[in-house]
């Protein structure tokens, strides 16, 4: 399997373009602030999707000065998202470091992503391709609306594959489906039929990305994956594999499951409990499956396009996201 060091060694200059435009988004006389963003720029992941964009421009066309800035909003809008949600999930760390709320407290952490925030506000503003700022407009009500119908469905084991689904387009696909888009649009030649098998590519690549992260939930260690696992139970979050390990329960046994799920929050044994009850009924394998058969529909899409050295990459981030072990 490809790493994303070998994804990112395709676009080697395009990413180190990108990373100076990233970083300089993060200067400020604020000396609270400078420690705060030094701590994000440390915890920061793979930037997987200001790669994406990059990949998807060069599939389409040459990079533009906006594609980068575009790259830059996407990852601003991520970050915004993760100063947030550590707040709102109460988590402590952040891929294997304290996340900011723990060691700046909540109201420093909420306070800089509204920052960051504004920030992005200010990007947008002076775009001149309304379509892509229109795009990324929505892309924020988008992500907002996403949680919001998440913290709804808290502890609701009547959840569909088709309300979960959903709510995991506005939460996460969104962001992937933007980024590939954005990437065509802004790219130096693209066609409407490109941009928008793209755009379907990433949605699809965000489904996977998300049921990914929630089987690590119920199968790998902390160790692994850089956070608690059994947040996702712990805080009653209906994901993935519990919808299918469901799916093929007995009544009196989702009874019982819900029974757990009544409960503010569930105890570590109870935690246990729920996690062996999904592995017992194939909820992880079942879970893979959904998101081989999204692999198999994304990879159709870009059979319209010709075969290179960045579509290449863009199959391997794909087969990456499936593999990943954090």
């Amino acid at each position: 399997m490809k790493t994303i060091d070998d994804i990112r060694a395709v676009v080697a200059d395009d990413m180190r373009r990108f990373q100076r435009v990233f970083d300089s988004s993060f200067e400020t006389d604020n000396g609270l602030l400078r420690q705060v963003f030094q701590l994000v720029k440390e915890t920061t992941g793979k930037q997987l999707r200001p790669l994406l964009t990059v990949l998807a421009a060069r599939m389409t066309g040459e990079p533009t000065d906006v594609t980068y800035n575009v790259a830059r909003v996407l990852e601003l809008l991520h970050t915004c998202s993760l100063l947030h949600d550590d707040v709102v999930d109460e988590a402590s760390v952040r891929r294997g470091r304290p996340s900011v709320n723990a060691v700046y407290g909540n109201k420093v952490a909420v306070l800089s992503g509204d920052y960051v925030l504004a920030r992005v506000f200010d990007l947008v503003s002076e775009m001149a391709n309304r379509r892509v700022s229109r795009a990324l407009a929505r892309l924020g009500m988008d992500l907002s609306e996403g949680e919001i119908l998440e913290l709804k469905q808290t502890g609701n084991l009547r959840l569909t594959q088709g309300q979960y689904v959903e709510i995991l387009r506005k939460k996460t696909a969104i962001l992937f489906s933007t980024s590939m888009e954005a990437g065509a649009l802004t790219s130096s030649s693209f066609t409407e039929t490109q941009a928008e098998k793209l755009r379907a590519f990433g949605d699809l690549l965000g489904l996977c990305f998300q049921i990914k992260d929630d089987i690590f939930d119920y199968e790998r260690s902390e160790e692994r994956i850089g956070k608690p696992i059994g947040n996702d139970v712990r805080e009653r979050k209906v994901t993935q594999p519990l919808i299918c390990a469901l799916g093929v329960a007995s009544e009196e046994e989702k009874r019982k499951m819900e029974a757990l799920f009544q409960q503010s929050s569930l105890p570590d044994d109870d935690v246990r409990q729920v996690i062996d009850f999904v592995r017992s009924h194939d909820g992880i394998s079942a879970a893979y499956r959904i998101m081989e058969e999204y692999q198999k529909q994304a990879l159709t899409l870009l059979e319209a396009f010709p075969d290179s050295v960045y579509k290449t990459s863009v199959i391997d981030a794909l087969d990456f996201v499936l593999r990943r072990d954090k």
